[in-house]
């Protein structure tokens, strides 16, 4: 579903990403885990042609095209337009959209959508009437709406309290095996890539450095064995890597 062949990105002289190659495959989940700097978010901005870069990246078989996005992206900050309500803000994808769909068939998908993300009843209120769990399911339906082969979401739930950021957690691996779609993730938190994801990627100085298979069947919790485990080799290897970092500076 998705190949990336040695992309690298440059402001200047400061090379971000260095040569990245992998692949992500059919509904996969994969979360991408660094510290601050690491590249994290650069590497989706360029995965979702928000960003120009050398290499490759393709899609679905399509090359992504820096300016032309082939991904839905879901941002920390929710980017929902305040003057628009919940209806509006998820329906707003739909006006870049070449469809052969009928009106009708539009808005049966947004009628899904609000369904499957609990919103019907909050159609008609505006973003500063909700909360931020709320406003969060708001800009992934309107991700949603053009049904994009890979959805990517650049911490989601950070800003979020720890009770909030579970339950979303939950909801999105639902709308994950409901949706089909492949999804990528990037968070801080070990926890939650080691709970929702199928693989863990961990990125340190614009490479990938690991990557952690998560081999356990879902729902998964903290308070199994082999996910403790998981979750302090995530974290132990990047402070290793931080450690290197610091290491070197000296």
């Amino acid at each position: 579903m998705l190949e990336v062949r040695d992309l690298t990105k440059r402001f200047g002289d400061n090379v971000v990403l260095d040569r990245l190659n992998f692949d992500i495959g059919n509904n996969e989940f994969v979360s991408i885990v660094g510290h601050s700097g690491c590249g994290k978010s650069t590497l989706l901005n360029c995965l979702a042609g928000l960003e120009s870069f050398e290499g490759s990246a393709s899609v679905a078989g399509q090359q992504v095209v820096p300016g032309r996005v082939s991904c839905g992206v879901v941002f920390q900050d929710y980017a929902l337009f305040p003057w628009l309500t919940v209806e509006q803000n998820v329906r707003f994808g739909l006006r870049f959209t070449v469809t052969r769909n009928s009106r009708r068939e539009m808005g049966e998908r947004v009628e899904a959508l609000l369904a499957m993300m609990d919103l019907s009843d909050f159609r008609g209120l505006y973003p500063r009437q909700l909360s931020g769990g709320m406003r969060q399911r708001v800009a992934i339906a309107r991700s949603l709406i053009i049904d994009p082969p890979v959805l990517l979401m650049d911490e989601p739930f950070a800003s979020l309290d720890a009770l909030t950021r579970r339950r979303l957690g939950s909801e999105l691996l639902n709308i994950w095996k409901t949706t089909k779609k492949v999804i990528i993730l990037v968070t801080h938190s070990a926890s939650e890539a080691v709970l929702l994801s199928d693989r863990v990627m961990i990125l340190h100085g614009g490479r990938v450095r690991h990557v952690e298979h998560i081999d356990v069947p879902r729902p998964r919790t903290l308070s199994q064995k082999i996910i403790g485990e998981k979750i302090d080799f995530v974290e132990r290897t990047l402070a290793d890597l931080q450690t290197e970092k610091k290491s070197g500076l000296e």
